[in-house]
């Protein structure tokens, strides 16, 4: 994986959740030295493709998705990062996803919008969802209860790097690195575990700690030797209660380490990850093996 973030990607579907975005991914453009690419995705209709193709002219579809983004734009709240914009059309996501890749994308921005489906589930979006899941660069999604109101001279207090001691998710551990380095800020590691009291549990622990080590000296030979030790690594354990509890700190950067897999993409809703993403008042960066 690319540690060094030279592109950052927003898309946006001018909602409210996307301007949060906006003003976050300017933040993070202006301090990494990154250019920011901003992009709406938008479908044709059937109308509005038959005047394309017979007329040689741009649609009102289309006229209407470039002043939109056009305005979008140009209403940034951190005036002075230069940030170049253009519209990609198909479905959302797949349009996206074409677009992460054609403009070699090192970090894709996306606001969610905690959408309700019932009394007590909270959503984080559809399209934010597949992205999520298919994007192959990390995500940084900023959450309806993220801080409003930053500026160019906001600054993150640290990098909080959640991990659950599976190999694959030691993958995120040289992007945190580079991350942390290159904002000038402490980084926090957390291994989630539950009922680590138990000696059983433990026992198991404690021999994913070392294979999560083996792994990290691999990915990162220079990071340092607190990082390699499994007792460290133990020492770092906390419960998924504690990891909400330090996401609703709207100073901090949280960065999950995820393993990608099948039973997640079905089981994407119920899980933990998905909570975080969906309640947290800090933006989150999701960064998938």
């Amino acid at each position: 994986m690319k540690t060094e973030i030279n592109t950052i990607l927003l898309a946006t579907d001018f909602l409210q959740s996307s301007r949060l975005a906006l003003d976050y991914a300017e933040v993070l453009a202006n301090k990494l030295g990154a250019q920011l690419m901003i992009v709406n995705a938008f479908e044709l209709g059937p109308e509005a493709d038959t005047v394309e193709k017979l007329d040689h002219i741009p649609s009102r579809t289309r006229r209407d998705a470039e002043a939109r983004l056009q305005a979008f734009v140009a209403g940034s709240n951190c005036a002075g990062v230069p940030a170049k914009w253009a519209l990609v059309e198909g479905s959302v996501p797949d349009a996206i996803l074409h677009a992460v890749d054609q403009y070699k994308a090192d970090l894709l921005v996306l606001g969610t919008q905690g959408v309700h489906r019932g009394l007590e589930h909270l959503l984080i979006g559809s399209n934010t969802e597949a992205l999520m899941l298919r994007s192959t660069c990390p995500t940084l999604t900023v959450g309806p209860h993220v801080l409003a109101g930053v500026d160019l001279n906001s600054h993150f207090k640290k990098v909080v790097y959640v991990s659950n001691f599976r190999p694959a998710s030691a993958a995120a551990a040289p992007f945190v690195l580079k991350l942390g380095q290159t904002l000038s800020t402490e980084i926090e590691v957390c291994q989630v575990a539950r009922d680590v009291e138990q000696e059983d549990k433990k026992t198991h622990l404690k021999e994913m700690a070392e294979e999560y080590c083996s792994r990290l000296r691999s990915l990162a030979p220079d990071v340092s030797e607190d990082w390699c030790s499994p007792e460290y690594q133990m020492g770092r354990i906390i419960s998924p209660e504690t990891v909400s509890e330090k996401s609703m700190d709207p100073s901090v950067l949280m960065v999950l380490g995820a393993q990608h897999s099948p039973l997640l993409e079905r089981h994407l809703r119920t899980s933990f990850p998905y909570r975080l993403l969906a309640n947290a008042a800090c933006p989150i960066v999701t960064v998938r093996s």
